[in-house]
């Protein structure tokens, strides 16, 4: 069976990075609005780690949208979540077969011992 098609596009961007054009609809990487932060898909996990400091796993995926679309096992859609340690990761934008962003969702620091 057929798994997917490849584009020159997809091609030439494994070799020279992502490439900015009229059909991507986030062309920036970070978004911070109202305290609630959005990465797009196609950031590097290296740069998701030191950058943002989240705990992403490693795995044979070298995109935040690759790691949720390992995590979920299917092609991700819009209001899909994935857990990681210290949060969830929220599909906010998809381009085509692409998860275009996604919104970081970071769990609350909380005490070993609850108080009674």
């Amino acid at each position: 069976g057929t798994a997917g098609i490849v584009t020159m596009e997809d091609l030439v961007e494994e070799v020279v990075g992502d490439i900015a054009d009229e059909y991507d609809p986030l062309s920036r990487d970070a978004l911070l609005f109202e305290g609630v932060l959005e990465l797009a898909g196609s950031m590097s996990l290296v740069d998701v780690r030191s950058d943002h400091k989240l705990p992403i796993p490693e795995g044979d995926w070298s995109t935040l949208g690759g790691f949720a679309f390992a995590a979920l096992g299917r092609l991700p859609k819009v209001g899909d979540r994935v857990a990681y340690p210290g949060g969830d990761l929220e599909v906010v934008a998809m381009d085509g077969r692409r998860v275009a962003a996604l919104r970081i969702h970071r769990r609350a620091e909380t005490s070993e011992h609850p108080t009674a």
